[in-house]
Order: C-alpha cells, then structure tokens, then sequence
C-alpha cells in the first residue's frame, strides 16, 4: 500500500479540472505521490511559502473533482487535522493506540507554535477503499478525536480535500508508531 501513487499537487489552487466559469484558468497536470515519499518529508521537510507547498488527496485517482473521486476513486490513507490547540502527541498516541490504530505519524503544520501545537495524522490503510467506505472511516476517526476532547476540521470528510504535506515552520515535530506500544519522535521533537 504505501508505494500507491496518491493525487498531489502544490500550493492550493493548482488543478487540471477544467471550470466553465473561468475558462483561461491555467491549468497543469497533477503529479503523485506514494506515502513511500512521504516518509523522507517527515524526518526532514522543505520550508516553502503555502502558495507553493505540496498537498495530497489520499486517492489514486488523478482529479480534485468531488464527482469524480466519489465515482472513481480508491483511497490510500485516513488523516486527520487538528489545529484548535490539540493536545501532546503522547495524548492523542495514546487515544489511537486505545482504539487500536496500529500504525500512524502526526506532524506539526506549518502555523504550529509552541502554544498551539496543529497538528496532521495520518493512518496508511490495510486495503483500498472506495469513497463511501472512505467517508465512512473519516468520520469514525473525527468522531474517535472529537469523542476525547481533540476539535478535528471535518473538511477531511469531503473526498476531494487536500492536506498538505510536511512543511517546516518555526515549530516543527514529528511522531510516529508501527505496531508496538511506543510512541517514537524524530530527531528535533521537543
């Protein structure tokens, strides 16, 4: 699963859909991405302005067209986006690990600080989904966070949301599990 090539792209207004409304809209081929190539991000992400940082729909399916994804697209990963003063990485780890998530990475966005540690997990899956089964276990999760007290933006529950990808900021963390009971830090986590 984590060689999959996901739908990605950088900075939010890059698309290839077509818009009748606005059609001299530049549009530019998408690019993939597998979480294999994710991984190096987390250890040690770019610093790049948000107009021109790298996203990612969890999905193999070329299209940030919510009609498209629903109809056709097959999902990769489940993530979430906690950026309303979240707490300690340990906390939330310890919340996924009494739900039974087995293996998971949080990292800091870019707008993280000290006081206000935003955060992004992300959970790879067993098997592909389709965008109901997807939407399904999105809302699982947000519930599962929303349930222990953690505020998630449920936009990820929309098939075609972007999340961004690493990205260092003037805080920048990194934590993740593979299927024991520890929660591992990558070098520069406070």
């Amino acid at each position: 699963m984590e060689t999959l090539k996901m739908c990605s792209g950088f900075g939010q207004c890059h698309t290839n859909e077509f818009d009748p409304a606005k059609p001299h809209k530049r549009l530019q081929p998408y690019t993939t991405v597998s979480w294999k190539d994710v991984i190096p991000l987390l250890q040690d992400p770019p610093t790049v302005e948000k107009a021109r940082a790298q996203w990612l729909i969890p999905s193999t399916l070329l299209s940030r067209s919510l009609d498209a994804q629903k109809a056709e697209g097959r999902f990769v990963l489940l993530w979430g986006d906690m950026d309303d003063h979240p707490p300690s990485y340990d906390v939330i780890g310890a919340i996924l690990i009494d739900a039974g998530i087995e293996v998971f990475d949080l990292y800091s966005s870019r707008s993280a600080t000290i006081e206000n540690q935003k955060c992004r997990l992300v959970i790879p899956l067993p098997e592909l989904l389709d965008a109901e089964s997807w939407r399904i276990q999105q809302k699982a999760l947000n519930n599962l966070l929303e349930l222990s007290g953690i505020i998630p933006d449920r936009s990820n529950e929309s098939a075609n949301q972007i999340f961004f990808l690493p990205n260092r900021g003037e805080f920048y963390r990194h934590a993740f599990r593979v299927v024991d009971d520890r929660l591992r830090y990558s070098k520069g986590a406070l």
